[in-house]
């Protein structure tokens, strides 16, 4: 065999060091970017569904209040009682269709997109009751019934994507705190407000309450669609932005 010189030997291993190292610094950033990503995920549905649960908690009574004759409404509407109801059967109607059908959407929008877009229709829907119309609302609901599909597929695939073996625990963890903190701060700010502002009539929430509630509400909403699309594509990792790894996630042995 051929012996190298020193000289060969020296070009070589001058080489591989920095390549070493430059793979280390991209494996690190990119596990900074992960946690980031994370990080934000949790706090874009912590905003938007701040507004969303919230709202889903307290619609049927205002629905009521601003269509019933019980509560003074203009136009009252002899279902008044039952379009809360109503609305929550359009909307996880339409997410139970949507669910079928999301996976090729996702691959084409990409997760993150696929996210802020399906944020955008709860922010519609939070818009549609700060002065309700009544087919207005139940059309908001369907939008966001079915954009809801594509919010919660790319969620699954965003957060499989930013986590590995060693991390997911963790990543769930945090998410799923966080996420579920909304149901906390969102109808703390009711119960405050609402005990600040008395109305004659206990069993009704008044139209000027109304108006604040869900004006407050969207603008949590709005906040959170502007973090989700804070949120970054992994270094040398396509998959990520790409909505491919969809479907390589529902077949084993294929990497994302």
């Amino acid at each position: 065999l051929k012996r190298r010189s020193s000289r060969d030997c020296g070009a070589i291993c001058c080489g591989a060091i920095p390549s070493a190292v430059i793979l280390k610094a991209r494996m690190a950033t990119n596990d900074c970017v992960k946690f980031y990503n994370v990080i934000i995920l949790g706090l874009g549905f912590f905003s938007l569904f701040t507004a969303f649960q919230t709202s889903g908690l307290l619609q049927p009574t205002s629905l009521r209040s601003y269509f019933s004759k019980n509560c003074s409404a203009s136009h009252p509407l002899h279902y008044a009682d039952k379009i809360g109801y109503y609305n929550y059967f359009i909307i996880y109607g339409m997410l139970a269709i949507s669910n079928w059908v999301a996976a090729p959407i996702v691959a084409l929008l990409t997760p993150k997109w696929s996210m802020v877009i399906g944020a955008a229709a709860y922010c519609l829907f939070l818009g549609a009751l700060i002065h309700p119309v009544i087919y207005l609302v139940f059309t908001s609901a369907a939008i966001l019934g079915f954009a809801g599909g594509f919010l919660w597929t790319a969620h699954g695939n965003f957060l499989t994507l930013n986590s590995d073996v060693q991390t997911i625990g963790r990543n769930s963890g945090i998410f799923w705190l966080t996420y579920q903190s909304s149901l906390v701060f969102g109808n703390l700010f009711v119960f405050v407000y609402t005990h600040e502002t008395h109305t004659a009539n206990a069993t009704c929430v008044a139209k000027s309450q109304n108006t604040v509630i869900f004006v407050v509400l969207t603008v949590f909403g709005v906040c959170g669609v502007v973090i989700l699309a804070l949120l970054r594509p992994l270094k040398d990792s396509p998959s990520s932005e790409s909505g491919e790894s969809t479907y390589s996630l529902l077949r084993p042995g294929q990497k994302a």
